[in-house]
């Protein structure tokens, strides 16, 4: 029965993800448990590679800065460089399993499921959105352009004189 009205819906369109009540209450109650992260396990697994990716990435990016100016090869140059935007990818890629973390375990915990509209057409859920996409496209690029620098520097060793 939904606790607005008493109109009542059968036990298989309870949680089944389609809203039959006016005041969410078929979706949004103890027995449906809606989040974000559906379960605990991807929680704990956001959280913490979240942080792995966050402080690793931000590691390599400062030492890598340092070493640009020691950097005297072009081709060590260019590796660097394509390091570093790997990096940079991943560490986006950090900061944005660290917020969702943060908004499913803090934010939203226990009401998520009322405000899931709200979080989806907010700007920040398509910022993180954008930080997504941004961290693997940038990485993906930066893979192939690494890949291919690669390829040309043992094809430029094997080649006969």
């Amino acid at each position: 029965q939904c606790t607005d009205t008493v109109f009542y819906i059968p036990m298989t369109n309870k949680c089944d993800g389609t809203i039959n009540c006016s005041d969410l209450s078929d979706e949004c109650n103890e027995d449906c448990s809606v989040k974000i992260l559906k379960n605990w396990m991807l929680a704990v697994l956001s959280w913490t590679m979240g942080v792995i990716a966050v402080s690793a990435n931000f590691w390599v990016i400062v030492t890598s800065i340092v070493f640009f100016k020691t950097c005297n090869k072009s081709m060590v140059f260019v590796n660097k460089c394509l390091i570093v935007m790997i990096s940079f990818a991943d560490f986006l890629v950090g900061v944005y399993l660290l917020f969702i973390a943060t908004f499913d375990t803090i934010i939203h915990n226990d009401n998520y499921c009322s405000q899931q509209n709200i979080w989806l057409t907010s700007t920040f859920c398509q910022v993180l959105g954008v930080l997504s996409s941004m961290g693997s496209q940038i990485s993906l690029f930066a893979m192939t352009g690494l890949s291919m620098t690669r390829v040309k520097g043992v094809y430029s060793v094997m080649k006969p004189q």
